[in-house]
């Protein structure tokens, strides 16, 4: 599993690659929770790299989204592949977290008040 961290216009890109299986998520949590706690802005998490989540992966996001939202801050999936969006739509995590098609539409849902 591999985390790339980018900051532009204010806002954090994680771009992962590789499995969110137990393994993977257990190779990147902590960078992960340190990389969207570290600083006063929201976070985009690109996904396009991600062929699998599991459990782990679900609960590091959510754990995330829970934080920034405090801080009235917002976490933004961004182009999930399709096993990836059918398991978020099947643990109900679509509803609950913002998903985003295009980093466009990733940048105005992390920008908005």
């Amino acid at each position: 599993m591999n985390l790339e961290l980018n900051e532009s216009g204010g806002i954090k890109l994680l771009s992962l690659t590789g499995r969110l299986d137990l393994e993977g998520t257990e190779e990147i949590e902590s960078a992960f929770a340190a990389a969207t706690s570290a600083s006063g802005q929201s976070v985009i998490v690109d996904l396009q790299g991600v062929p699998f989540l599991a459990s782990l992966g679900m609960r590091m996001f959510v754990t995330a989204a829970r934080a920034l939202r405090s801080r009235g801050l917002k976490l933004v999936l961004l182009e999930p592949q399709a096993a990836v969006r059918a398991a978020l739509d099947v643990a109900g995590l679509s509803q609950l977290l913002l998903i985003a098609d295009d980093e466009a539409d990733a940048r105005k849902l992390a920008s908005q008040g």
